[in-house]
């Protein structure tokens, strides 16, 4: 019931931000190791711009939350690092960078 309240409540707070969101599309998947993913596509009937958002809610009684790092090249693909670290879920964020080049932030 806490991961149902927290969804709602990130995606009462998009709903609500500098425009009017509306939800298009939810789904839910559930999994057998109890992390559940939610894809949900938001639409902003102004501008008709849409938002795509994917959520991975987990217990933290059941699942760890780590930083894995690259810090050397070449860098890997997500996939392939969440297969090699035994992941269930993962953000990239080497975004920042166009070359993947470390940043220096770590959070």
């Amino acid at each position: 019931m806490a991961k149902l309240k927290a969804a709602l409540l990130f995606l009462a707070v998009a709903a609500t931000a500098h425009a009017d969101w509306t939800i298009a599309a939810a789904t839910t998947e559930g999994s057998r190791v109890g992390v559940q993913r939610r894809h949900v596509v938001l639409e902003d009937a102004e501008t008709s711009e849409s938002a795509t958002v994917d959520l991975a809610l987990f217990s933290t009684k059941s699942c760890t939350l780590r930083v894995i790092d690259q810090p050397t090249p070449p860098p890997n693909d997500l996939a392939h690092v969440m297969a090699q670290e035994n992941c269930l879920a993962g953000v990239n964020g080497g975004y920042f960078d166009p070359d993947y080049a470390p940043i220096g932030l770590l959070i």
